[in-house]
């Protein structure tokens, strides 16, 4: 798959609304870490260190949530070395800065986001 079909793949509306589905949800819990899981297409959140599991996304969307964050954060979504980036939201009347980290592993991309809420 080329840089054009990952993008044209992480913009159709069913992704960015289970992203926005999956992050509003985070935010809410006041997660501190999300992470997607390749092996069963784990959505997990962290809450003061204690480990949640949200969801299973459907394998067909798992791929395209994960590029769709790495593009987000200034990742490229085709590299297959490990790499880190960040992004800000303004979600719920909050800010929150997302540091993320992508790592290709043998089951598929591995994706981490760490939250941290700061004024405006």
């Amino acid at each position: 798959m080329d840089e054009s079909e990952i993008e044209k793949k992480a913009d159709e509306p069913e992704v960015i609304k289970l992203l926005n589905l999956i992050l509003i949800q985070v935010l809410r819990d006041n997660g501190q870490v999300l992470e997607l899981h390749p092996s069963g297409y784990r959505v997990i959140e962290y809450i003061n260190e204690n480990e949640v599991e949200l969801r299973q996304l459907p394998k067909k969307y798992y791929d395209s949530v994960v590029s769709r964050i790495e593009i987000m954060a200034g990742i490229d979504p085709l590299t297959d070395f490990p790499q880190v980036g960040e992004f800000s939201l303004d979600i719920i009347s909050e800010k929150y800065l997302l540091s993320i980290y992508s790592e290709k592993l043998l089951a598929g991309k591995y994706l981490r986001a760490d939250i941290e809420k700061y004024n405006k």
